[in-house]
């Protein structure tokens, strides 16, 4: 497998962000970027990129720190998604899921979703909804959690890269690309324990 594919951003668990090179086949450590240690880094349907800290607080990126966002702290956020269509969803410090309204600006409680406590949600290119659980379990949503048959790995997070292959972090920091019948270990990519990944789609 490629083990630094392009356009790849890692969260390594000291909450520092790295990026792929794949042409020097090398990892670069961009530091603790505005001095927020993060769990997760996202882009928006805007096109800003936004970033959730160890606080549970969110910041839009602006060249030179974190903006903090208002309305959208109004929760403590473990992680946020936005589907296909554009709507924005997270899961809150307590593993609850919301749905944010923008005609009132403000988070509707979908509580625990099909009574599970949720680490984080994804969205694959034809909009489905997966769910991380707790203990690592992975869901697919349709009406109810499903299984999503993503082979026998505990995880601490999903993704899709632009072509829409399966990539995850397991629970011991390592990296996972899915090949269709089971995860190809990358193990801890550029030496790192990883907390999240995130593909920044091609411009």
């Amino acid at each position: 497998m490629t083990m630094f594919p392009r356009n790849l951003y890692g969260v390594g668990r000291n909450g520092n962000v790295g990026m792929s090179v794949p042409l020097l086949d090398t990892w670069t450590d961009l530091g603790v970027l505005g001095g927020w240690a993060l769990r997760q880094l996202a882009r928006g349907p805007n096109g800003w990129i936004y970033g959730v800290d160890k606080r549970n607080m969110v910041g839009a990126w602006d060249g030179k720190g974190w903006a903090e966002q208002g309305a959208l702290n109004s929760w403590g956020i473990k992680a946020l998604a936005w589907g296909p269509d554009g709507a924005l969803w997270c899961v809150g410090a307590q593993g609850n899921v919301g749905k944010w309204h923008p005609e009132n600006f403000q988070w509707q409680d979908q509580g625990n979703l099909g009574g599970w406590t949720l680490k984080m949600l994804a969205f694959d290119p034809q909009g489905t909804m997966y769910g991380v659980g707790t203990e690592g379990n992975v869901g697919l949503w349709a009406d109810k959690w499903c299984d999503a048959h993503l082979g026998q790995w505990t995880l601490d997070m999903l993704t899709f890269d632009p072509d829409g292959t399966a990539w995850c972090v397991g629970t011991d920091g390592n990296v996972g690309r899915w090949n269709g019948e089971d995860w190809d270990n990358a193990g801890m990519l550029g030496g790192w324990s990883m907390s999240w990944l995130y593909f920044m789609p091609p411009q």
